[in-house]
């Protein structure tokens, strides 16, 4: 059986698409935890770890801002028969979405200097948090535009500016500083990355968009893609939220030097997803396509295949990540008996792969509704339950929960596609 699957496997031309996003993929991922590994390495702890925060800070409120559009995107594009109009609505959509999330998360930056600190005795940078905050909205709207060239079917073009552009060019930067010995800080670095990320959006979204003017889009059309994407949004939270409470529980309860190192493992671990990334970005609008003409013969074949492509790729990145973790962990020069915690991260992340390929083609099957109860679920005890275990234990006790979470979901998810596509 697994012979025939690999089989048809690479008899798809698919496979070739696979590839090169994984290559972009893989590259984005390269270029992002060389950054972590240089800031870790030439910042002191306090600045690396404050760099960290912001930079991760941005990335988490990229995917809130945008909330669910992703999917819906995707989607709506693959099996649209006006391809040109529906991107502009989307598109548009996106800004709208992104502006409101911009002026809530600007008002609660207020608030927060205005009240907040005399409550939490907490001061943060607000030069840096703006910056966090402004870069985020446009990370959100150049992936939303990203999104919509991955449905029409574009995905290493897409792939390019989700993951190649900006963590290569802070790659660069990072690298030149470094090496011309120009002092480097947290700030500086935040600096970089907006303007980078700026450029970004000038050019995937703000000149190829400038039509918006001549379309009059239809206000039921507009509701109810919002409404699909307010759902999703719940759903990309929920399976978000385990690993974005740990960024916030880890440094008030362990420290900053267990936080750095945390970041670097995390950072590694995230590797193990890139084949689960790579099959669902080529993939996805495949299943929407397939869901649309009720071709559920097919679409069984092509997720039994991503799944066994999945796993297979995650276990052979797990072996090799452990074995050069000693190397990486001296080079970042971070504490090396953080092994153990790479290792839960690693097995957590293989399952956490499973789950998210089953939650991609529920959600192209617009079972929404379902994923958004599961995951919400599912992720919120997972959040207590590392929570509690880090109050007790050492942190690589408290990683276990990643795997128990991710665990369950991948069984839950993975009976729901079982039993949607044999009753469709």
């Amino acid at each position: 059986m697994l012979v025939l699957v690999l089989l048809n496997i690479f008899k798809s031309e698919k496979v070739f698409k696979i590839i090169g996003v994984l290559l972009f993929r893989g590259g984005g991922s390269a270029a992002t935890v060389l950054v972590i590994l240089l800031v870790s390495r030439y910042l002191d702890v306090g600045q690396s770890a404050n760099f960290f925060l912001y930079f991760n800070a941005s990335i988490i409120m990229a995917i809130c801002f945008r909330w669910g559009l992703d999917e819906v995107i995707v989607r709506k594009v693959a099996s649209s028969s006006s391809v040109r109009r529906d991107s502009y609505l989307l598109i548009f959509i996106a800004h709208k979405r992104v502006g409101v999330w911009l002026v809530a998360a600007f008002l609660s930056l207020v608030c927060y200097i205005i009240i907040g600190e005399k409550i939490t005795n907490y001061y943060i940078n607000y030069l840096e948090i703006s910056l966090s905050i402004f870069s985020a909205s446009l990370v959100a709207l150049v992936a939303c535009s990203a999104r919509v060239m991955q449905g029409m079917g574009r995905v290493n073009l897409a792939a390019f500016w989700l993951n190649i552009f900006v963590p290569v060019s802070l790659l660069v930067c990072v690298y030149f500083l470094v090496n011309l010995n120009v002092p480097i800080n947290s700030l500086l670095l935040m600096q970089i990355y907006t303007a980078i990320v700026l450029a970004s959006y000038i050019f995937v979204v703000a000149l190829p968009c400038r039509v918006f003017g001549g379309y009059k889009f239809p206000a039921e059309q507009v509701k109810d893609d919002v409404a699909a994407a307010n759902k999703l949004g719940v759903v990309v939270l929920s399976q978000q939220g385990l690993i974005w409470a740990a960024i916030l529980i880890v440094p008030a309860i362990y420290g900053d030097v267990v936080y750095s190192g945390f970041v670097v493992v995390q950072k590694l671990a995230s590797l193990i997803v890139l084949v689960m990334l790579a099959v669902n970005f080529t993939y996805s609008n495949h299943f929407a396509e397939l869901y649309s003409a009720k071709n559920m013969e097919a679409l069984r074949s092509v997720f039994k295949s991503a799944i066994m492509v999945v796993v297979l790729a995650s276990f052979v990145m797990l072996i090799l990540l452990y074995f050069f973790k000693v190397t990486v962990f001296e080079y970042a020069r971070i504490n090396t008996e953080m092994g153990a915690v790479l290792l839960v991260l690693c097995v957590a992340q293989v399952l956490f792969s499973i789950s998210s390929v089953c939650s991609v083609v529920l959600s192209m099957c617009h079972d929404e509704k379902y994923l958004m109860y599961a995951q919400g679920s599912i992720n919120l005890i997972g959040v207590l339950l590392f929570y509690g275990m880090s109050r007790a234990f050492y942190i690589d006790v408290a990683c276990i929960s990643f795997i128990v979470s991710y665990a369950v979901l991948a069984v839950t998810l993975g009976r729901r596609v079982s039993v949607l596509l044999k009753r469709a």
